[in-house]
């Protein structure tokens, strides 16, 4: 028996040794290569496609915000890189996914939003202008009464909260149902997001986003 319960041991160790060896935890302070990544699998193993120091990019950074546009990147070969079917980049160790296709962008910048929260669930956002009808009042210039009521177009600034499986790169609203069927493995935390009522809702829905991803490790591949 004490033979068996050595080498179980010893097995144990071994395996473990063996993953630590073969994988980083992804921590909210973890830092990604710089560069570019194709695809998600170039994110997910953190081997970009292509370093900063392998093309020319025009970019403007603002990691106050997170938001990367990008006009151009060619590679030293002269390629011009389709920046469409680009998955996402990393600047300063921070992932940024490409957002063109989710915020509808009309100009000729590519836009990127980076990952706020990195773990086992990421969290990232950004911002768009859009339109909406407001109804006002027409006033009749001589008795000053309002006599119909017309709608005008106003622009205003709507901010966009989203999650996505780091395992999968599925991307979904961050609201409380779409998370609760994300940590629907972690029980007593999902109990304490039904319960969640009163003011600052987003604030506590992405404390327990930071709780789920403390509790839930995943990892990158070195290999």
């Amino acid at each position: 028996m004490k033979i068996s319960v050595l080498v179980l041991l010893s097995y144990f160790f071994c395996s473990y040794s063996l993953l630590a060896a073969d994988s980083s935890e992804v921590t909210k302070n973890f830092k990604f290569r710089d560069g570019v990544f194709l695809t998600i699998s170039d994110f997910q193993t953190n081997k970009p496609s292509y370093l900063w120091t392998d093309v020319r990019a025009t970019l403007v950074s603002n990691p106050q915000n997170y938001q990367v546009q990008i006009r151009e990147i060619v590679t030293m070969k002269g390629d011009t890189l389709d920046c469409s079917r680009i998955w996402g980049l990393a600047v300063g160790g921070i992932p940024y996914l490409n957002i063109d296709k989710l915020s509808n962008s009309k100009n000729d910048l590519f836009h990127f939003a980076g990952f706020q929260v990195r773990g086992k669930i990421c969290y990232f956002d950004y911002e768009t202008t859009q339109v909406r009808k407001i109804k006002m009042p027409v006033y009749n210039p001589v008795t000053g009464k309002p006599f119909r009521v017309g709608e005008i177009e106003r622009d205003y600034v709507a901010k966009h909260g989203k999650i996505m499986k780091f395992e999968t790169g599925e991307v979904v609203d961050f609201t409380a149902k779409n998370l609760l069927k994300w940590i629907a493995s972690d029980k007593s935390l999902s109990d304490s997001v039904k319960e969640i009522s009163g003011g600052n809702i987003g604030e506590k829905l992405f404390k327990s986003l930071l709780i789920f991803d403390d509790r839930n490790k995943v990892f990158i591949k070195k290999n």
